[in-house]
């Protein structure tokens, strides 16, 4: 017949039981971090690769037409707001929302 456990062995093993566990919940949480991090690099990926296509396309589109080039400008006139993003399209860079504002 095995003998009976101290106490002390008790808590022991006990003690020893409960590292173990807080070791896994740790490992777990990390997996769950690492997890959630590629998920937004994916995420972010999917949407920058969404908006270059949709750029290259009304790209293509604004060379194919003037009409539909300036009526790209225009809106794009209203949206932009920072200069440097506004240089890129040739549109002065305070926006006064009237045509006049257009470059080109």
């Amino acid at each position: 017949m095995p003998r009976k456990k101290t106490v002390a062995e008790i808590h022991a093993r006990l003690k020893e039981i409960d590292r173990k566990a807080s070791e896994k919940k740790k490992a777990l949480k990390d997996e769950l971090r690492r997890a959630a991090s590629s998920e937004k690099r994916a995420d972010r990926k999917r949407d920058t690769r969404k908006k270059v296509l949709l750029g290259a396309m009304q790209l293509e589109k604004m060379n194919q037409s003037a009409q539909y080039r300036a009526a790209q400008l225009r809106e794009l006139d209203r949206f932009l707001t920072r200069p440097t993003d506004r240089e890129l399209f040739g549109l002065n860079s305070q926006n006064t929302n009237n045509d006049d504002t257009l470059v080109g």
